[in-house]
């Protein structure tokens, strides 16, 4: 478990305690006994908490999230060994994440089978995780059907579609996870979180 420690010459890594356990409700005992040395994952029990707490209260309703994020299975990519915590000072990459504290914004993707699992066990059903790129497209489709109910489709709607659709801006990187009770809104496709996304 990677720590933080503060002294003379400000902040630094620590290397803690091995933190297998915390790893496993993520990826399961399996994967956790194949990662190699210094493999780096991120893990977020707060989130799961956050998530699980809320689908204990719900009584009809939805939970959405959006964010960065992935499956179970795409935390855990060979192409990012160093794991997905990153930095960032007026929006360019940050190379040093424990500089000027405060200044920079720091971010990690989202697990968000973890999530979903959560709030299967509280008793919301399986529901949707979808790339944004997908999941807006669906939603898209379904305003061409009754386009009288969506308002004008504009130049700058294209271009507004575009950035928040296309993979190489945010469509890949973001995700739409929706839980409830009772049926899915606008019948958006279903996938469980044992399914590629």
């Amino acid at each position: 478990e990677w720590q933080v420690t503060g002294g003379a010459h400000g902040l630094a890594w620590h290397l803690g305690m091995p933190a297998v356990a915390l790893l496993l409700p993520a990826v399961g005992p399996e994967l956790a006994g194949l990662l190699p040395e210094g493999f780096v994952a991120e893990v977020s029990p707060v989130a799961v908490d956050w998530w699980r707490a809320a689908a204990r209260r719900l009584r009809r309703g939805r939970l959405l999230a959006i964010d960065y994020g992935f499956s179970a299975e795409g935390g855990l990519r060979p192409d990012r060994p160093r794991g997905s915590l990153r930095g960032f000072v007026r929006h360019h990459p940050s190379e040093d994440l424990l500089a000027n504290p405060g200044e920079q914004d720091l971010t990690a993707d989202v697990n968000f089978t973890a999530m979903e699992e959560a709030g299967r066990a509280e008793g919301l059903g399986v529901g949707v995780l979808a790339r944004q790129s997908k999941f807006l497209t669906q939603i898209l489709a379904r305003t061409q059907v009754k386009p009288e109910g969506f308002g004008e489709w504009t130049e700058k709607s294209s271009r507004q579609f575009q950035t928040l659709t296309h993979p190489e801006h945010l469509g890949r990187s973001f995700y739409w996870l929706i839980q409830g009770k009772g049926p899915l809104p606008l019948d958006l496709e279903v996938r469980s979180s044992q399914k590629n996304v």
